[in-house]
């Protein structure tokens, strides 16, 4: 270890607490880049539900609403085949698959959870079209939060025998966990046919701060990013990403902008050419606070940050009134590297929800907004549960 900077640690402490508050969704793109599903709150309509909105005729549709609170994290199986993770309320989790071509959905499993927003905080991984893994504390192995691998093929539930606090990332071909160690965290990877570990090194935040953000990684994985924060003295904290690789050197410390917060529950992506990063921030507004104590008003950033020069840039600013901090923003590139997608709960909005889609193929970045998909007719009505 006395060549190797350990810089991770707290990340399942401190995010469980983050999510006792929100659930978050990352947009899952269509294999050829056309179409974009993601999750959407109807305050008019008091329904939660999933969408999917399609590039080349610009429509937006629903293809799964619920009548209850429900928090989604999709990803697409196959051409026409959806698999959402679903958190029902904060005790029930579900794994559903909806049918496209049809229109029906099934739900594939039911599963009692200790809190099932923790099961949002990292989106869910799929290995080989077959197994999904994802991190939650389910009532069943009262055993803290684990890593657990669905067989959609067999349906059964495997938890991966290995400790608790896991997480996974997918990069590339690669799968990259992040779990509770003696000495603090550590990272390595995980063959997922087999289940086998391999660890590549042990992390630790007592040297380099808290790790607030999930990772970013290369798609070799020869390059990994994270964002940590440092206390300062009149209780305000600085943030700056930090560049390592694999064998846990630090290659470069990038300064964030002062005043925007990043979060535990804020992810961020490698932009499509890897030589930028983009990270969403949320940003308090003085305008007063609420009898609590806590701001009025909140914005919503989206960031481009370039990895050689260190500069960065905002995309997109957008108001989320009061309750800002409790949004979970997980950016999702296009397989084609052309589009990236934020899904982003507005409570100002009557707890609405809005797709951005910023067009990395222009110098500006153009930004669309996606509007909620339009309120069904009666004989076209999605499948609601």
């Amino acid at each position: 270890m006395k060549n190797r900077d350990r810089i991770f640690g707290l990340l399942a402490v401190l995010a469980v607490v983050i999510y006792m508050l929100a659930c978050g969704s990352r947009p899952a793109w269509s294999p050829d880049s056309n179409r974009v599903v993601f999750a959407f709150a109807d305050g008019d309509r008091q329904t939660f539900g999933l969408a999917i909105y399609d590039l080349r005729t610009r429509q937006t549709s629903r293809i799964y609403e619920a009548q209850e609170e429900m928090h989604f994290q999709p990803l697409w199986l196959e051409k026409e085949q959806i698999i959402a993770l679903a958190a029902k309320g904060s005790k029930e989790l579900k794994i559903i698959q909806i049918d496209l071509s049809s229109g029906q959905s099934r739900l594939i499993r039911s599963m009692a959870a200790e809190e099932a927003g923790v099961a949002l905080m990292v989106p869910p991984v799929l290995a080989q079209q077959r197994y999904l893994f994802f991190s939650a504390e389910l009532k069943a192995e009262k055993s803290g939060i684990r890593l657990y691998r669905f067989d959609l093929k067999q349906e059964k539930l495997k938890a991966v025998p290995k400790g608790t606090e896991h997480y996974l990332f997918r990069t590339g071909e690669d799968y990259i966990y992040l779990a509770g160690n003696k000495k603090g965290m550590e990272l390595g990877r995980l063959d997922t046919k087999s289940m086998r570990f391999k660890r590549l090194m042990v992390i630790d935040d007592r040297k380099y701060g808290h790790l607030t953000a999930g990772l970013a990684a290369k798609k070799n994985g020869q390059e990994l990013a994270m964002v940590v924060k440092h206390p300062q003295e009149q209780g305000r904290e600085t943030f700056e990403i930090l560049i390592v690789n694999r064998r846990g050197k630090i290659q470069k410390k990038i300064p964030l902008p002062q005043g925007t917060a990043f979060t535990e529950s804020v992810h961020m992506v490698y932009g499509p050419k890897e030589s930028s990063l983009w990270i969403p921030g949320v940003t308090a507004v003085d305008v007063g606070k609420t009898s609590d104590g806590k701001p009025e008003e909140y914005i919503f950033s989206l960031l481009e940050v370039d990895v050689r020069t260190g500069v960065c840039s905002e995309i997109l600013a957008e108001h989320v009134g009061d309750e800002g901090a409790q949004n979970v923003m997980q950016p999702s590139i296009s397989p084609d590297g052309k589009y990236l997608a934020v899904n982003v709960l507005l409570p100002k909005d009557e707890k609405n929800s809005l797709l951005y889609l910023v067009d990395l193929t222009t110098p500006e970045r153009k930004v669309t907004r996606v509007p909620l998909p339009a309120k069904p007719e009666p004989t076209e009505a999605p499948h609601t549960q």
